[in-house]
């Protein structure tokens, strides 16, 4: 009896009917197969209807709004006169410290201001032109890309975090969890912002490197072999500013998502507009803090003649 059992189950583990078997596995799964695509191909139409990624496209002439012009222009003019008007009270301050009381006039001349104008204009122009390089990049990624990945390339990061502070399904969820989510989010959300800037600065670069190329092809001091030389030396500093320009890039995207995802960890429950405002710190602490790092560590080798 056990003979007439094992009989057929030695005949069935024969190598010619496991390869068999094998190859009629695709066979059987094909209906499985037409039915998947079936419900693929119907699942779009009906959540088509049902999700709608609502893309507000700004104007591509965004960033010279009389509003936010004037935004920008305050905040560059900040930045740029920071500087001079902290060395001129240091400068008020010795005077005070060395005055006798003999000469009336313990005030230093006032600094020059042009140098600060030229730089607070250069930075204006810079910025809007970096804003309207990214509402250009918005509408040229809109044509290949689909709305719901436009949807996340152009959400608003400290937004996204209030939303998701006042969402009761996310507190049961772990913290690991929503803050790796957020810090997903800051780095798309985030990325055609560090695109506009990397873009804008190479075209910066270029414009630098090609203007004097020029010079060193029309000057008549030097020889062939010594503007060959100096050719090379300019190739590299441009080498060399585009490893800085993309690893400030790099470092800004990394600790920007990084101080997110700290940040939603820290948020306090119940309290959207709190966690608005952490995010948005977060983000500038960990933008600040990685252009620091990438700054203290590559600045003298990019700079380098």
């Amino acid at each position: 009896m056990e003979l007439l059992d094992a009989a057929p189950l030695r005949h069935a583990m024969s190598p010619s009917m496991i390869v068999a078997g094998v190859c009629a596995i695709p066979f059987a799964c094909a209906p499985l197969q037409v039915a998947r695509c079936f419900n693929k191909a119907a699942a779009p139409a009906s959540s088509a209807l049902e999700k709608v990624y609502p893309n507000e496209y700004k104007s591509i002439a965004f960033a010279i709004f009389p509003k936010n012009l004037i935004i920008t222009a305050v905040r560059c003019m900040a930045l740029s006169l920071a500087p001079v008007v902290e060395q001129y009270l240091k400068a008020l301050d010795e005077a005070e410290r060395n005055d006798d009381g003999q000469d009336g006039n313990v005030f230093p001349p006032l600094p020059n201001l042009k140098p600060a104008t030229v730089k607070t204009a250069y930075s204006i122009l810079r910025m809007t032109t970096v804003m309207t390089t990214r509402r250009i990049m918005e509408r040229l990624l809109s044509l290949g890309c689909s709305e719901r990945m436009m949807w996340k390339l152009m959400k608003d990061i400290p937004k996204s975090a209030q939303r998701k502070a006042s969402n009761p399904l996310l507190e049961s969820s772990r913290a690991v969890s929503r803050g790796c989510r957020m810090a997903r989010t800051a780095v798309r959300g985030y990325a055609v912002v560090v695109g506009a800037d990397f873009v804008v600065n190479q075209c910066i670069l270029t414009t630098k490197l090609v203007t004097e190329v020029n010079k060193l092809s029309a000057s008549t001091t030097l020889s062939a072999e010594a503007k060959k030389a100096e050719g090379r030396k300019k190739w590299n500093w441009l080498f060399r500013q585009t490893v800085y320009s993309t690893s400030k890039a790099i470092g800004s995207l990394t600790f920007l998502s990084l101080a997110c995802g700290i940040v939603v960890l820290i948020r306090p429950k119940n309290s959207p507009t709190w966690a608005y405002w952490i995010t948005f710190a977060g983000m500038s602490i960990g933008d600040l803090v990685g252009d620091h790092i990438v700054t203290t560590c590559l600045e003298d080798w990019a700079n380098a003649q």
